[in-house]
């Protein structure tokens, strides 16, 4: 193929041996292991000319080494620090970069921060701040979407990202991993364009029995959500189609739950940034805390029992 490369990266990964990873599909010419390339992006005036240390392709789920991909493959291409997402590999002599693939912007942020709790120590294997912030810089150096900022406490680092879902995913494999950390509770990045704060809003699609729908429709009202569609889906569900501030969203898989039954599905994703859609109103009940460990014995819980639900051993 005498056409000039073009590869174009649209996933990120990372290796502890191999350093970034750019995967993404050769879209013209052929990608050689050891030439030298342009680093080129549309929206960038700089174009550095790096060295494709290693390059991969997809054998099924294994990547095997290469010598050369050609195009329309999948490339696997190692050791490119400064290689991103929406950035195109082209010849030195012939820089024609590829149009830049679009990231959504963090629209959530949670503090991780070290177990100070009464239970701490009792669960996860990596427990310090040094721990918890080393992985949060891998996870960060494999999701483009994943950025991370200092509180200006040695104990606790801000992460952002695209919605709770995106954290929660986060929050979940570290605590598989053997990590024990505490995160605060998800707030709302908003941002400022010509003197109007703006905030993310998502487009929510619920999935719910028909004698729940009016339910659901009162309590996304309240989280300030606007109905955009109602349609039927066979004799019994029906499918809610809303638009909805990100932070009414917070919370609001379990409430629906609650609200059908355990029937409702909850999928969103996200519209656009738009003014402040107002207050939204907050837990109607209290939140019992336990401030120390010891056992509970049932008397002391007979005067509580209407007040929350208790997990107990």
């Amino acid at each position: 193929d005498q056409a000039p490369l073009q590869f174009q990266a649209a996933t990120l990964d990372h290796g502890d041996f191999l350093g970034r990873i750019g995967i993404g599909r050769v879209a013209r010419g052929t990608l050689v292991a050891g030439s030298r390339v342009a680093l080129c992006h549309p929206d960038r005036t700089t174009q550095p000319t790096v060295l494709v240390k290693s390059l991969f392709r997809f054998e099924g789920l294994e990547r095997k080494p290469v010598e050369r991909v050609t195009a329309g493959d999948i490339a696997v291409v190692a050791g490119i620090d400064e290689l991103s997402i929406g950035d195109t590999l082209c010849p030195v002599e012939a820089r024609d970069p590829l149009p830049a693939i679009k990231v959504d912007e963090p629209t959530i942020s949670m503090v991780f921060q070290v177990n100070d709790s009464p239970f701490s120590g009792h669960e996860g294997e990596y427990v310090t701040s040094r721990h918890v912030r080393a992985r949060l810089e891998r996870a960060a150096l494999r999701d483009v979407a994943l950025q991370l900022a200092d509180t200006g406490s040695a104990e606790s680092i801000e992460v952002k990202g695209r919605g709770v879902m995106h954290l929660g995913v986060l929050v979940e494999e570290m605590r598989r991993e053997g990590f024990e950390f505490a995160v605060g509770k998800p707030t709302v990045i908003t941002r400022v364009v010509d003197g109007v704060r703006l905030e993310p809003f998502e487009i929510a699609s619920v999935e719910t029995p028909q004698d729940a729908a009016g339910r659901v429709i009162e309590y996304m009202g309240r989280r300030r959500g606007e109905m955009l569609s109602m349609e039927p889906l066979g004799e019994t569900q029906v499918k809610l189609e809303f638009r909805v501030p990100a932070r009414g969203l917070i919370g609001a898989r379990t409430a629906l739950l609650t609200l059908s039954q355990g029937n409702a599905i909850l999928a969103h994703v996200f519209d656009s940034w738009r003014p402040e859609a107002g207050k939204i109103a907050r837990r109607a009940g209290g939140v019992l805390v336990a401030d120390r460990a010891g056992p509970v014995v049932p008397y002391a819980l007979n005067g509580l029992q209407d007040r929350g639900i208790f997990f107990l051993a």
